[in-house]
């Protein structure tokens, strides 16, 4: 099922950190798309905002929902689109499930 911002993921196992599940590579090229929207946003924020993001992860809450509380949170403004990547990554790395 392709990933979409009205897809509600699901922790498959409990760790306090994920990460990103990116790449460095690909988190790079993430930060970069990121900072062209919104020049505020450092490559470092990747990480509190990654963590945030896995915090929200509930089962309930779709991905739009989650990211949209997270920007709202760190006061960015960058296309919620750019963060499907990240959970393509804790999906493909088995921390996420995915509905359907």
């Amino acid at each position: 099922m392709a990933m979409s911002l009205d897809t509600i993921p699901c922790k498959r196992i409990q760790v306090s950190r994920p990460g990103l599940g990116l790449s460095y590579p690909e988190a790079y090229a993430l930060f970069r798309q990121m900072a062209d929207q919104d020049p505020r946003i450092l490559f470092y924020a990747l990480r509190p905002l990654g963590d945030e993001l896995w915090n929200m992860i509930d089962g309930e809450r779709s991905i739009g929902r989650i990211i949209e509380a997270c920007l709202m949170e760190f006061g960015f403004e960058v296309d919620p689109h750019l963060f499907l990547p990240v959970f393509e990554g804790l999906e493909r790395n088995g921390l996420i499930a995915i509905d359907g």
